[in-house]
């Protein structure tokens, strides 16, 4: 569950400003305010079942987003970069740790 809730922040992250505001308001109740299906149900007046379906289309919704437009992808790549010239700065060539505070800032 946790990868799972990792991914959906991230996806959410990203592309949250593309769902509907009940879309939104539903998964920021689940994932990010920790509530069940139940709690989040009673809370809008809707069933379990209703929760439950428009999480799961919401989360298809964002991996669909996520395969057409690749933007955390593409960050991930980035920061796997930057984590490997950060390391060679510091491993090959000693580059003083505040100047690579200054180079992570800027990325």
């Amino acid at each position: 569950m946790l990868d799972k809730a990792l991914e959906a922040h991230q996806l959410y992250d990203w592309y949250g400003a593309l769902l509907t505001e009940r879309q939104r308001r539903i998964v920021e109740m689940r994932y990010f305010e920790d509530l069940s299906l139940a709690e989040i149900g009673e809370t809008l007046g809707i069933s379990r079942q209703a929760v439950n379906d428009t999480v799961r289309r919401t989360e298809l919704q964002l991996q669909e987003y996520e395969e057409k437009l690749g933007l955390l992808l593409r960050y991930r790549e980035r920061q796997r970069a930057l984590d490997l010239v950060e390391k060679q700065l510091r491993d090959q060539y000693g580059v003083r740790e505040d100047l690579l505070v200054a180079l992570r800032a800027l990325a």
